[in-house]
């Protein structure tokens, strides 16, 4: 049933989906999250998160309205993020639905820095003012994949503890008590470098998008 309710949206909207990003032509935010299951009978350690939980990552795009717009779910929990992007269908899919455009999704630096998927550049001590402006910027553009996924969570919570979860929604659908995660550059355990990391495209669009927080 996933096609009737998970849907890339149209391209007359990529205007006004990316209208209240702060970063120009964002239509959304990448990541992906681990749920729980019971012990698999086979590959348990590929199922084995690096928290010693038996676990499947679920990769989402989710809008500012929280709206998931691409969902790829089943990854053992051992696989990395950058992996799992890799792997799913929205790897090909981007260069098609987003290929003739200037738009991009966001994502932390766990994943490889594409045209089409931006990323913070990395920490090293040596940025400046400008980039550090762009990162703070990605990093509030992407509270909205990780809102989503804490809706997602105590959603399916409620269904299981309902006497001991409470729904706090306020009136334009953001849950108040989400769970936050701090993207913390420096600590960064999916990441895996390699030399395809970054594109040369995508270096010159995060530059050109980070020169436009000079002041």
């Amino acid at each position: 049933m996933a096609n009737r309710f998970i849907r890339w949206t149209r391209l007359e909207d990529y205007q006004e989906l990316s209208r209240n990003f702060e970063i120009v032509n964002t239509l959304g935010a990448l990541d992906a999250s681990e749920f729980e299951i019971r012990q698999p009978l086979n590959q348990l350690p590929s199922y084995t998160s690096r928290k010693c939980k038996t676990t499947i990552k679920l990769q989402i795009v989710s809008t500012r309205d929280l709206e998931i717009i691409d969902a790829a779910v089943g990854f053992p929990g051992s696989l990395g993020d950058s992996r799992i992007l890799k792997n799913s269908p929205l790897s090909q899919a981007l260069g098609v639905r987003l290929g003739q455009t200037d738009y991009h999704i966001l994502a932390d630096t766990a994943y490889p820095l594409r045209e089409h998927i931006l990323v913070p550049f990395r920490n090293n001590r040596d940025l400046e003012d400008h980039e550090l402006a762009y990162n703070r910027a990605v990093k509030s553009d992407r509270q909205v994949v990780e809102r989503a996924f804490g809706l997602l969570k105590m959603k399916w919570r409620r269904l299981k503890f309902l006497d001991i979860f409470k729904m706090n929604l306020r009136h334009d659908g953001w849950i108040d008590d989400a769970p936050q995660i701090d993207d913390d550059d420096e600590v960064d355990p999916d990441y895996e470098f390699d030399e395809e990391r970054e594109t040369e495209a995508g270096v010159e669009k995060r530059r050109r998008i980070a020169e436009e927080f000079i002041f």
